[in-house]
């Protein structure tokens, strides 16, 4: 109602998901908000999929910028904030600063999002790895482009970026989400 408190404003230019209407107004997220914004303040358009695809990418670029910010961070087990990470609680809060909630384990994290091949990753995108040894996800990191994700290693080391396509990580790649 136009009672209601003010969450947020999108000024011209700004581009917002129409995600439902109620009693007249239109739902909408915009910039992982949620809110409702009167139709008489919108402009329709329908995106192409080149339009949603370059969202996606420009999305993927954001979570990566804000990911390599914690490159040097100390790997800390159950760590998932700036003052340590484990490789999960990395990405969970990488993650969170766009209000996107991830499971908290790598493993759980499969179920986050949807499946994506190796050919068709995107900035961005969760990669797995599966324990040496054992055919289960052990190990979780972010798809940074050019072949090359960032992740809390281990122990003793920090959070780093390394590549997919050679070594150990080659090996032990499980497969991607997009989220």
């Amino acid at each position: 109602s136009l009672e209601g408190d003010v969450i947020g404003k999108i000024y011209e230019g700004g581009v917002a998901e129409i995600i439902g209407i109620n009693d007249g107004w239109l739902k909408v997220k915009y910039k992982g908000t949620t809110g409702y914004i009167s139709p008489d303040y919108v402009e329709y358009v329908e995106l192409t999929e080149a339009d949603k695809a370059a969202q996606e990418v420009s999305k993927g670029q954001q979570v990566v910028n804000k990911a390599k910010q914690y490159l040097g961070v100390k790997y800390v087990y159950g760590g998932a904030s700036p003052s340590g990470f484990d490789c999960s609680g990395l990405t969970s809060y990488v993650y969170k600063q766009f209000g996107i909630k991830l499971n908290r384990s790598s493993s759980a994290q499969t179920s986050n999002g949807y499946k994506v091949s190796k050919s068709e990753l995107q900035l961005g995108d969760l990669v797995f790895f599966s324990s040496p040894g054992s055919k289960s996800v052990g190990h979780v990191g972010i798809y940074v482009g050019n072949g090359n994700f960032i992740h809390a290693v281990k122990p003793g080391r920090a959070v780093e970026i390394d590549t997919l396509t050679s070594g150990y990580y080659n090996t032990y790649y499980w497969g991607a989400r997009r989220v």
